[in-house]
Parts: structure tokens; sequence; C-alpha cells
């Protein structure tokens, strides 16, 4: 006699068939949402400054994004110096200055999709 599907069983597996393909497709969707970054040198970007076409910076570590007054999107890497300060405050560009993040942060939150399926799966176990 052939065993019946259990229905709970059924729907276990389809929430974990969602569960598994929900973190991949959010990585895509996250990725889909790059602006489009121009990437310019840095003397470029001083050029931009010195034009009043900054509008504003946000500046972690020497990695630089920032945004034009048409609203245009640009990407750079500085080499920070108190001509650039200055520079900066005289054509009233709005900066935000923010650390950068840490390797183990970055590793610690890559690893947690994985360790949540780990733990799914041991607690499943331990049910039976």
């Amino acid at each position: 006699m052939k065993n019946k599907p259990n229905k709970e069983n059924f729907s276990r597996k389809w929430v974990l068939l969602i569960f598994l393909c929900s973190g991949p497709a959010y990585l895509l969707w996250r990725n889909s949402m790059n602006h489009e970054y121009e990437t310019i040198t840095f003397a470029k970007f001083l050029s931009h400054v010195e034009t009043n076409e900054v509008k504003s910076i946000h500046i972690q570590g020497q990695q630089v994004e920032g945004k034009y007054k048409n609203d245009r999107l640009f990407v750079t890497t500085i080499a920070p110096s108190e001509h650039m300060w200055e520079s900066l405050r005289a054509h009233g560009v709005d900066i935000e200055v923010t650390q950068p993040v840490s390797w183990i942060y970055l590793l610690f939150i890559s690893l947690l999709p994985f360790i949540f399926i780990l733990m799914f799966f041991y607690y499943r176990q331990m049910q039976k």
C-alpha cells in the first residue's frame, strides 16, 4: 500500500524551498538596484568641485560616492588633503564621512543565511 503524502511535510518543503530561494533572489534584486555611478578620477573630482558641479559626497575611508547638482551619481577614490577639504567647504559641498565597514562584520553578514539554514536542519533533526 502506498503511503499518502503528508500534507504537513508537503507544506514544510515549500516553506524550505521559498526560504532557500529568497536569499539569492534578494541578492539579485539588491544588485539590480545599483544606481548608475560614473567612475571618475580624483583630478576630475577636484575639477568638478572647483566648477561648483558637486552637490554632496559620502566619504567612507578613501572611497567617495557623490551626487552632482544635476542629480547624476559618481564614485571615486580620494587622497585626503587639506586643500581638498578647504575646496569642498568653499564650494558648499555637503559632506558626510563614515567609518569603513569592518571585514569581520561583512563576513558575519555573509555567513548569516547559512547559519540559519544549518540551525533549521539541526532543529528539524532534533524534533525527530
